[in-house]
């Protein structure tokens, strides 16, 4: 019979082995970024957060998303698009990322994931559902780049 300090231990140690790859991706979106070198983002056009340029994405969030690629060693593949039609598309999973001026209060909230609000206006991105590894890499990307939103933002403001 089995001590019952050890069973304990043993319970223990079986629970933590078992959460040792959270947050947890299950259709693996980081992975595929970082395989496949793509970054997939649909646009909602949103000035200043996306903008059209010459037929060219531009804007803060864009930016962002394009140093966020960067640092995934990936290329972002830009999608135009309305809102509805991105967000389905997101949720289907056809869509890495969606970037278009949203924020906290989206009513998509329930259909896809957010990252943490990274503006004083409560802006965030938009993934796919369920994918927390790839939302836990980029909400720790926004955190770490929090001074360059406000620097993009100004230079946005500025050249209106």
């Amino acid at each position: 019979m089995i001590q019952r300090p050890l069973l304990i231990l043993l319970i223990l140690i079986a629970f933590f082995a078992s959460c040792s790859n959270l947050p947890r991706d299950p259709k693996k979106t980081l992975q595929h970024v970082l395989e496949s070198k793509r970054l997939r983002v649909g646009l909602v056009e949103h000035p200043p957060w996306v903008v059209k340029i010459n037929g060219e994405p531009a804007g803060v969030e864009v930016e962002l998303v394009k140093r966020f690629a960067a640092d995934l060693g990936a290329t972002p593949d830009w999608s135009w698009g309305g809102e509805q039609e991105q967000m389905e598309a997101l949720e289907h999973y056809k869509l890495d990322l969606l970037i278009g001026g949203f924020t906290s209060e989206t009513a998509w909230s329930t259909y896809v994931g957010l990252t943490s609000p990274y503006t004083d206006q409560k802006q965030v991105m938009a993934s796919p559902p369920g994918e927390n590894g790839f939302i836990k890499r980029l909400d720790d990307f926004l955190y770490q780049h929090r001074a360059e939103v406000k620097s993009l933002l100004q230079q946005e403001e500025s050249s209106r």
